[in-house]
């Protein structure tokens, strides 16, 4: 009896030690409390921004395939992506998945659609076979895909390229299965709603869950313009949508309701879902919480938008999948995500640093939140609410973007210089960076210098002056000019050179024997190719044209260059123009050189400083047919310029105002009136060749992205 009764208590016991050690487990508390666990979980806490545990599972090993053994590098010098036509999938195919290849075929590296037998001469191949969503409960999913099996074949018999799949729904209820009815084999998987057991880490891509039907198709970044410089939001964190009263995903909306005190956090849940299926499940008592919800949820004054613009913190639950539409939501609204979807893998996480934007916490522990949300300064939050900002507009404001940097990842698994993780997660983002051009980021990019580059401000850059004659201009002020440009002392070189348009994609001749006093003479056919007659020492270009005078010309170009020294990403300049929505109707804009108020673009071919990258990019970032036609019209270059500048930094040009030494008493100066008798009106300021090349460009870019200052930095 005392034998029966003594193990009777080391079991109790030994149940007892093992309910506490998986308590534990749960709050993430290590089984040592020693000084050196403690330290290990607080790292991982630090870097991964989880309040409350780590991960519980480990990204599982590719069973099928791995970077190493499945990628072919043999069309993959550079990047490009084909379109694999089958005829029969083409009369299978949905309206996302027709207008996500439309986006597919706007991208600058996609080279061409194959049809029948024709080589694969591309790095990656798309075929064009719908599987975006594979929920059979849709009435636009196929039981079987068409094609697939032809796809399958050709992928073990063609190897010279990289076969890619997009989906963005698999499974079906009541499981909402991850893995795809379709076998990859080694395709690369670009995946929503995917956690760690079920992915490739290193080989697939965590793909963003996005409508494709309402997503832009090229961005429109937003702004935190709106948001105050404090962190004093109306609500600390807020939720509103469904509640599911059974199911996968239950269980964390469920708890959302209860941290909700109807003052800082606000969680707002209706149960109504899947017709009236719902009710079915409920008893009496869950029915009034639920009719009393549903009153309180389509309240006007809690409108969804409205309390995304009005709260820091906004909680992203798992939906019926791990990921959710809601994510990018938030972020385009500049709130802070509240992550709550266990083992999920976020979209491009591989490459963006999630941690640094959103607060990523366990299912299971949402009732410690409030507290944890609370501890969080305002400086961390201000950070926080601006990365959200910057990488939505970097990655995820459209197809365009998402596209891009989904191919940028890609390529940079095969690339011999990948860029690395914190070009991405730093302003203006890898979409900006090309490696092809160069992997100097302190010397050959405007964007990086003031913490990568020790060097003092007046060694980083090295300017060139280049001063453009056109073919209507007086030979001898050329010449006056750019000697006069000569005695500024601190220009690595002076160019005079020659535009004459001729329509052919590329035409340089540089003159070497014209150098003996000290100019350099070329003659080209466009100003988008400046950039390659200067040394690569020089960082920044200067222009001029040839009817500025040359009063005081050198003095203007030290303070250009000390001006740009400071901002060496920015567009700078004297000759100040500005644009305006000239018919709201037809969303036209125009261009004026009145600026007595404010301005949004500067003359660049009148005096004005920017980094020579820029043309590069004006040259490489868009796709072959907006590149021909953008060569194609040379007198739009200083508004290309300008847009493409605004475009990258995201801020307006910043306008000089030069004051001489000596300048009339103030009393013998006459002040006209704002339009004199027989002088200039309002008509007289337009400028409408530009405004065609800006009405032009918005059609590339898909907005305008020039912003108005009314601020001058005057010498």
């Amino acid at each position: 009896m005392k034998t029966l009764v003594r193990y009777s208590v080391i079991c109790c016991a030994f149940l007892f030690i093992s309910l506490v050690i998986l308590f534990l487990r749960l709050l993430n508390y290590p089984g040592k409390s020693t000084s050196s666990s403690n330290e290990h979980r607080n790292g991982i806490d630090q870097e991964y921004n989880r309040p409350f545990i780590k991960p519980l599972f480990v990204p599982i090993l590719p069973e099928n395939c791995t970077s190493l053994d499945c990628l072919s590098v043999k069309n993959c010098q550079t990047l490009t992506l084909s379109v694999k036509n089958f005829e029969r999938s083409a009369k299978f195919q949905s309206m996302q998945f027709k207008r996500f290849v439309q986006a597919v075929k706007n991208l600058p590296f996609f080279i061409g659609e194959i049809s029948k037998n024709e080589d694969f001469n591309s790095c990656f191949t798309l075929f064009n076979i719908d599987v975006l969503d594979r929920d059979i409960l849709n009435p636009t999913t196929l039981p079987v895909i068409p094609d697939f099996s032809s796809a399958a074949k050709f992928m073990k018999v063609k190897l010279d390229t990289n076969y890619v799949f997009f989906n963005l729904f698999s499974g079906t209820y009541p499981d909402y299965s991850e893995k795809v009815d379709f076998d990859v084999g080694r395709g690369i998987l670009m995946k929503s709603s995917v956690t760690h057991q079920n992915f490739r880490a290193g080989y697939d891509i965590a793909f963003p869950l996005v409508n494709v039907l309402k997503h832009e198709l090229l961005p429109k970044p937003v702004t935190l313009l709106r948001r105050s410089s404090t962190t004093q939001d109306r609500y600390l964190a807020t939720f509103k949508g469904k509640r599911y009263v059974q199911g996968i995903g239950s269980e964390t909306r469920d708890l959302l309701p209860v941290i909700s005190n109807q003052k800082d956090i606000l969680s707002l849940v209706t149960c109504e879902h899947n017709r009236d299926e719902w009710k079915k499940h409920l008893n009496s008592i869950e029915m009034q919480q639920c009719e009393a919800n549903i009153r309180e949820y389509h309240r006007p004054q809690f409108d969804y938008d409205s309390l995304l613009l009005n709260s820091t913190f906004c909680f992203v639950p798992r939906g019926r999948r791990a990921d959710s539409f809601r994510l990018l939501e938030v972020m385009r609204s500049g709130c802070i995500p509240v992550v709550l979807s266990n083992n999920v893998v976020l979209p491009f996480s591989e490459v963006i640093q999630w941690e640094k934007l959103a607060v990523i916490a366990d299912e299971r522990l949402v009732t410690l939140l409030p507290s944890y949300l609370r501890n969080i300064g305002s400086e961390r939050v201000l950070a926080m609410r601006a990365q959200a900002v910057f990488i939505y507009n970097a990655y995820f404001s459209s197809m365009d973007t998402i596209l891009r940097t989904t191919f940028k990842i890609l390529f940079d698994r095969i690339s011999p210089k990948p860029l690395p993780r914190w070009v991405w997660n730093s302003y203006p983002g890898a979409l900006f960076v090309d490696t092809n051009y160069s992997t100097d980021f302190k010397h050959d990019y405007p964007f990086w210098s003031h913490y990568l580059n020790e060097d003092p401000v007046d060694k980083r850059w090295r300017y060139s002056v280049v001063v453009v004659k056109n073919q209507d201009d007086d030979d001898g002020h050329c010449e006056d000019v750019a000697r006069e440009a000569l005695n500024a002392n601190n220009l690595n070189a002076v160019f005079l050179v020659s535009v004459e348009p001729d329509g052919s994609k590329l035409h340089i001749e540089i003159d070497d024997k014209s150098t003996t006093d000290g100019l350099r003479r070329v003659t080209m056919n466009s100003l988008y190719d400046v950039d390659l007659i200067v040394s690569k020492e020089t960082s920044h270009i200067v222009t001029i044209n040839c009817t500025t005078s040359t009063d005081n010309l050198a003095q203007k170009l030290r303070f250009l260059t000390a001006v740009s020294g400071e901002y060496p990403d920015r567009l700078i300049g004297y000759d100040l123009v500005n644009h305006f929505l000239s018919s709201a109707w037809t969303n036209e804009y125009a261009v004026s050189s009145d600026v007595e108020d404010y301005y949004s673009m500067v003359n660049v071919t009148n005096m004005a400083i920017h980094h020579k990258y820029y043309y590069h990019l004006l040259r490489t970032h868009f796709n072959s047919s907006n590149s021909e036609q953008l060569r194609s019209k040379p007198h739009c270059a200083s508004v290309f310029l300008n847009m493409m500048i605004a475009y990258v930094t995201q801020n307006p040009p910043i306008g000089l105002k030069f004051i001489e030494d000596e300048q009339a008493p103030v009393d013998d100066q006459v002040v006209p009136d704002q339009y004199p008798a027989d002088e200039k009106g309002p008509e007289d300021f337009s400028m409408p060749r530009e405004s065609e090349c800006l009405q032009w460009f918005k059609t590339v870019l898909g907005y305008i992205p020039l912003r108005h200052s009314s601020s001058l930095v005057r010498n």
